[in-house]
């Protein structure tokens, strides 16, 4: 979490003193802070791998009394609680060079828009993270569980990629269905996090428009995510009773 936060820093502080040298000192970061927080989708899935990772060398879930569940919600508080930190860090040092620039840059933003802005777009990042790390717990299940069958790692890894590629296919085929897409996009709620930064005649310009968002699709994920977490606990509890 240190090299984390550390690495933020770096970052930011690299565009800080760019724009020192060319006499802008704020102009690049608006954008490298939208990118940082942007990268945050990979964060806990980045980490809870990480995770998995130590506990696939050391096969300490083999001899823990704790079920996978279990085990399994603890390593997700853990990476959600540090990516929350680090987006809180990056967000608070957001407002700190908005106060800054707001009197030098043409913000089209009312205040309270920015902070229901920035709010809905923190928890929209930390909920897609979420996502994408119930499917790194399903890929690394489906890869430990196939061990007892396979032992080479190169066809485990065939059979992973085959399993992505086939649920991708199948999910494009889906939404191509006429009744499926009109149901889809019947239910939609606007969402302020389309976010603009333009740099003419040395100031920024920047906005925030509203999105159209499916609750459907919503709903979708969030059941996908519940299902690829539940199997997965299931089917490393099964391997361990083998």
């Amino acid at each position: 979490m240190i090299t984390i936060l550390v690495g933020d820093l770096v970052l930011l502080l690299v565009p800080l003193g760019l724009g020192i040298y060319i006499d802008e000192p704020l102009s690049f970061m608006p954008i490298v802070l939208f990118m940082l927080l942007g990268f945050h989708i990979f964060f806990q899935p980045t980490m809870l791998l990480q995770m998995l990772h130590l506990e696939g060398k050391t096969q300490l879930w083999l001899y823990n009394t704790q079920s996978s569940r279990r085990l399994f919600i603890s390593k997700f508080i853990v990476a959600f609680s540090y990516q929350f930190i680090s987006q809180v860090f990056l967000t608070g040092i957001g407002f700190i060079i908005f106060q800054f620039i707001k009197d030098i840059v043409d913000i089209h933003i009312p205040l309270q828009t920015l902070f229901k802005g920035t709010v809905i777009f923190n928890v929209a990042l930390l909920l897609i993270a979420l996502y994408f790390a119930c499917w790194v717990i399903f890929y690394w299940s489906i890869y430990h569980s196939l061990s007892r069958l396979i032992p080479t790692g190169f066809f485990r890894w065939l059979i992973l990629f085959l399993l992505f590629v086939g649920y991708n296919l199948i999910s494009a085929f889906i939404a191509k269905i006429g009744f499926i897409s009109e149901l889809v996009s019947k239910w939609t709620v606007p969402v302020m996090i389309n976010q603009t930064f333009t740099y003419t005649d040395g100031a920024w310009e920047t906005g925030v428009n509203a999105v159209d968002f499916p609750v459907m699709i919503f709903i979708v994920y969030v059941f996908l995510g519940f299902a690829l977490f539940f199997f997965s606990s299931w089917l490393l509890d099964r391997k361990v009773e083998v």
